[in-house]
């Protein structure tokens, strides 16, 4: 929906890195309530302490509690959540402790779930079947007695894209085989079902069994399941019982399902082998580029008085107002409570400065760095100034026509030609016909667009692929034969990216589909930046791996 578009727009533009970019924080960062928004800081931080006392009186050694808020130049955010797998010998635990969050009306901040291991009983929730609109068991009648592949995922998660139509094409393979004995769930957590039905309306995805789990990712579904991210997926056999949970990349659907078929559709521990999930440590605080904090014998940021933390921040603000800071750089103050019974109470309070400004305007980064740096000692300093790539040459006349190009005019400038490569917009609709076929090109659409030392990637930064010459993905197609980018979703309309693709060179993860492009939706400074250069990738070419310019910090 347009809120939750509008958070997510705000923090691709906002480059916060300490923020988890997962769509469980997305959701966290909506479905918080106003109240508890409103409440004074000395009360939001007395309702952590009961809470991390309640976890542990319980001893939910598995159990994390934490509380955070972004404060930057554009906004302030912030989330509270608890999370974690709950073994399910203290099922019972986990109850006590939701009901009593009830109690602070908190029970919307719970993640946590029980944990699942191969052969558990999965849970037993209601679901809405997308065609009728009703509502139904997961493991319904019409389901009862199949083997289950589960699939949670949601409309707008690009990764998803790809596995449901490899869902799609397994369906309509093993058909008849596996007729009335196993089948695919596609289990939606959009915050809509109209979302769902809209893309069904546009996908062919007629073979997989479609509900939605009301509520997106506060359903009694996705927490039951413990979806912490999409795409998940569980198989279950015919009893429910879980085979395993994970990626769909983690599975080989096809064999698995007939393998379990074979052993009449039941969890056998001594054929299945289970793979053990790794452990990975939940850190919001991963650096990106070069940089480190400066190091001295000054006090921390967060051991300053307030009134001077609230007046260096207020002349580090002004400053960032600057149009070449405010458009390339982020400076954002985190506060930020962690508990675990293992680890015990950890607060922190920290500002970070990230971003990419052009060589020429290093002073003004500088400038706001040297505020705090004389104040405290442990400043992340994330900001570096771009070394000029390697990037090719606009020509100021067309290299086909020989036609004058003026500032004005749009042009086409080749990403894989060093010269001889920029193209009036005719000449760009015949591409094909010339020895620039199959090339990718930059668009110069305004005079603001340069290719110069503020792009992010150039033509030695891309790894680009004709589809059967290295490419790591099958190539694969829609309905109308156009070219599905694996894994690459439009930052215009949120869907899927098929066809030609325009990759923003200058930002570190931007995309828009055809569609979008020819709206000039890139251009509107609400969703981007107009001054931004779009790399065009045609239709049978697959950007594989993007590495960013070095910059030095």
């Amino acid at each position: 929906n347009a809120e939750y578009m509008g958070e997510l727009l705000w923090i691709r533009r906002s480059r916060i890195s300490c923020l988890v970019l997962s769509p469980v924080h997305f959701a966290i960062l909506i479905t918080m309530s106003a109240e508890f928004k409103a409440l004074p800081q000395e009360e939001k931080d007395r309702l952590f302490n009961l809470v991390c006392e309640k976890v542990k009186e319980l001893q939910l050694e598995n159990v994390e509690v934490e509380y955070a808020s972004f404060d930057t130049a554009m906004r302030f955010e912030q989330y509270f959540q608890i999370e974690g797998e709950v073994p399910q010998s203290e099922g019972q635990k986990l109850e006590d402790l939701k009901q009593y969050l009830a109690t602070l009306n908190l029970e919307w901040c719970c993640r946590a779930c029980l944990a699942y291991d191969a052969g558990d009983m999965a849970p037993r929730v209601d679901v809405i079947d997308v065609a009728t609109g009703e509502k139904v068991p997961l493991f319904g009648a019409s389901r009862d007695g199949k083997v289950l592949f589960i699939d949670f995922w949601a409309t707008w998660c690009g990764p998803c894209q790809g596995p449901m139509q490899h869902n799609q094409e397994i369906l309509l393979k093993k058909k008849e085989q596996w007729k009335n004995k196993a089948t695919i769930v596609a289990v939606s957590v959009n915050d809509d079902k109209e979302e769902v039905k809209k893309w069904l309306t546009e996908n062919e995805s007629t073979e997989l069994d479609h509900v939605w789990a009301e509520g997106g990712w506060n359903s009694a579904c996705a927490r039951s399941y413990g979806i912490q991210g999409v795409p998940t997926c569980w198989l279950v056999d015919k009893e429910g019982k879980l085979v395993k949970k994970g990626h769909p990349s983690e599975f080989d659907i096809e064999q698995m399902i007939d393998d379990l078929l074979a052993s009449d559709g039941l969890f056998d521990a001594s054929k299945v082998i289970i793979d053990s999930e790794s452990e990975e440590e939940d850190d919001h605080d991963h650096s990106h580029g070069e940089g480190a904090a400066v190091v001295s014998d000054k006090p921390k940021w967060q051991d300053l008085d307030p009134s001077v933390r609230q007046s260096v921040m207020t002349e580090a603000r002004a400053l960032m107002e600057t149009p070449v800071l405010k458009m390339n750089a982020q400076l954002s103050e985190t506060y930020k409570k962690r508990f675990t019974m293992k680890g015990g109470q950890i607060s922190t309070r920290t500002v970070r400065i990230d971003g990419r400004v052009p060589v020429d305007q290093q002073d003004a980064i500088r400038e706001v760095a040297q505020k705090f740096i004389n104040v405290a000692s442990d400043i992340g300093i994330r900001a570096g100034y771009i070394v000029k790539p390697s990037v090719p040459t606009v020509g100021q006349t067309c290299s086909q026509c020989n036609s004058a190009l003026t500032e004005e005019a749009v042009k086409y400038v080749c990403g894989m030609c060093m010269e001889g490569g920029t193209v009036c917009a005719a000449c760009f609709g015949q591409i094909e016909t010339t020895s620039h076929k199959d090339h990718a090109f930059f668009k110069l659409a305004n005079p603001s667009q340069k290719i110069d030392d503020t792009l992010r990637f150039g033509p030695g930064n891309l790894s680009i692929h004709q589809h059967g010459t290295g490419c790591h993905h099958e190539e694969s197609r829609d309905s109308q034969g156009r070219l599905i980018h694996h894994g690459v979703f439009c930052d215009g309309c949120r869907g899927p990216m098929v066809g030609v693709r325009y990759k923003c060179a200058n930002c570190s993860d931007t995309d828009f589909c055809e569609t979008c492009e020819a709206g000039n939706v890139h251009l509107d400074a609400e969703t981007h930046n107009p001054s931004h250069v779009l790399f065009i990738v045609p239709s049978n070419l697959q950007i594989e791996n993007m590495k960013p310019i070095t910059f030095s910090a």
